[in-house]
């Protein structure tokens, strides 16, 4: 009878992990497994539509975070320039995969803002 081998579940998600491998299908005795990899969400930048400072959407008391869930269209902040105030808007629906900017930061035309995983 032919000795019994144990699959280390946890070593093979490591290799598969740090592999090149899309997907990695394993049958056995009747028994199967397939890990595969998340498709890549497209992301979405969003850039400064003007210069100015960065101010909280009205009706806000905090810039939005990194996580946060966004509406497309969704006011995310203000841009203030001279007397004027400027809604940015969150060009599609999804998640805020990065924010790197702050109340009161002086932006410029383009810079980016803000980046959104689109779902």
């Amino acid at each position: 009878m032919p000795a019994q081998r144990t699959l280390d579940l946890g070593a093979l998600v490591a290799y598969f992990e740090g592999s090149c491998f899309e997907v990695l299908a394993l049958d056995h005795a009747g028994a199967s497994l397939r890990l595969c990899r998340e498709a890549p969400r497209p992301t979405v930048a969003l850039a400064a539509p003007s210069v100015g400072r960065i101010g909280f959407a009205p009706g806000r008391v905090r810039l939005p975070r990194a996580g946060d869930t966004v509406q497309r269209d969704e006011c995310l902040f203000t841009i203030r320039r001279f007397k004027a105030s400027i809604e940015v808007k969150a060009p599609a629906s999804g998640r805020i995969a990065s924010l790197p900017i702050e109340p009161g930061e002086f932006v410029e035309f383009g810079q980016h803002l803000a980046a959104i995983e689109a779902t």
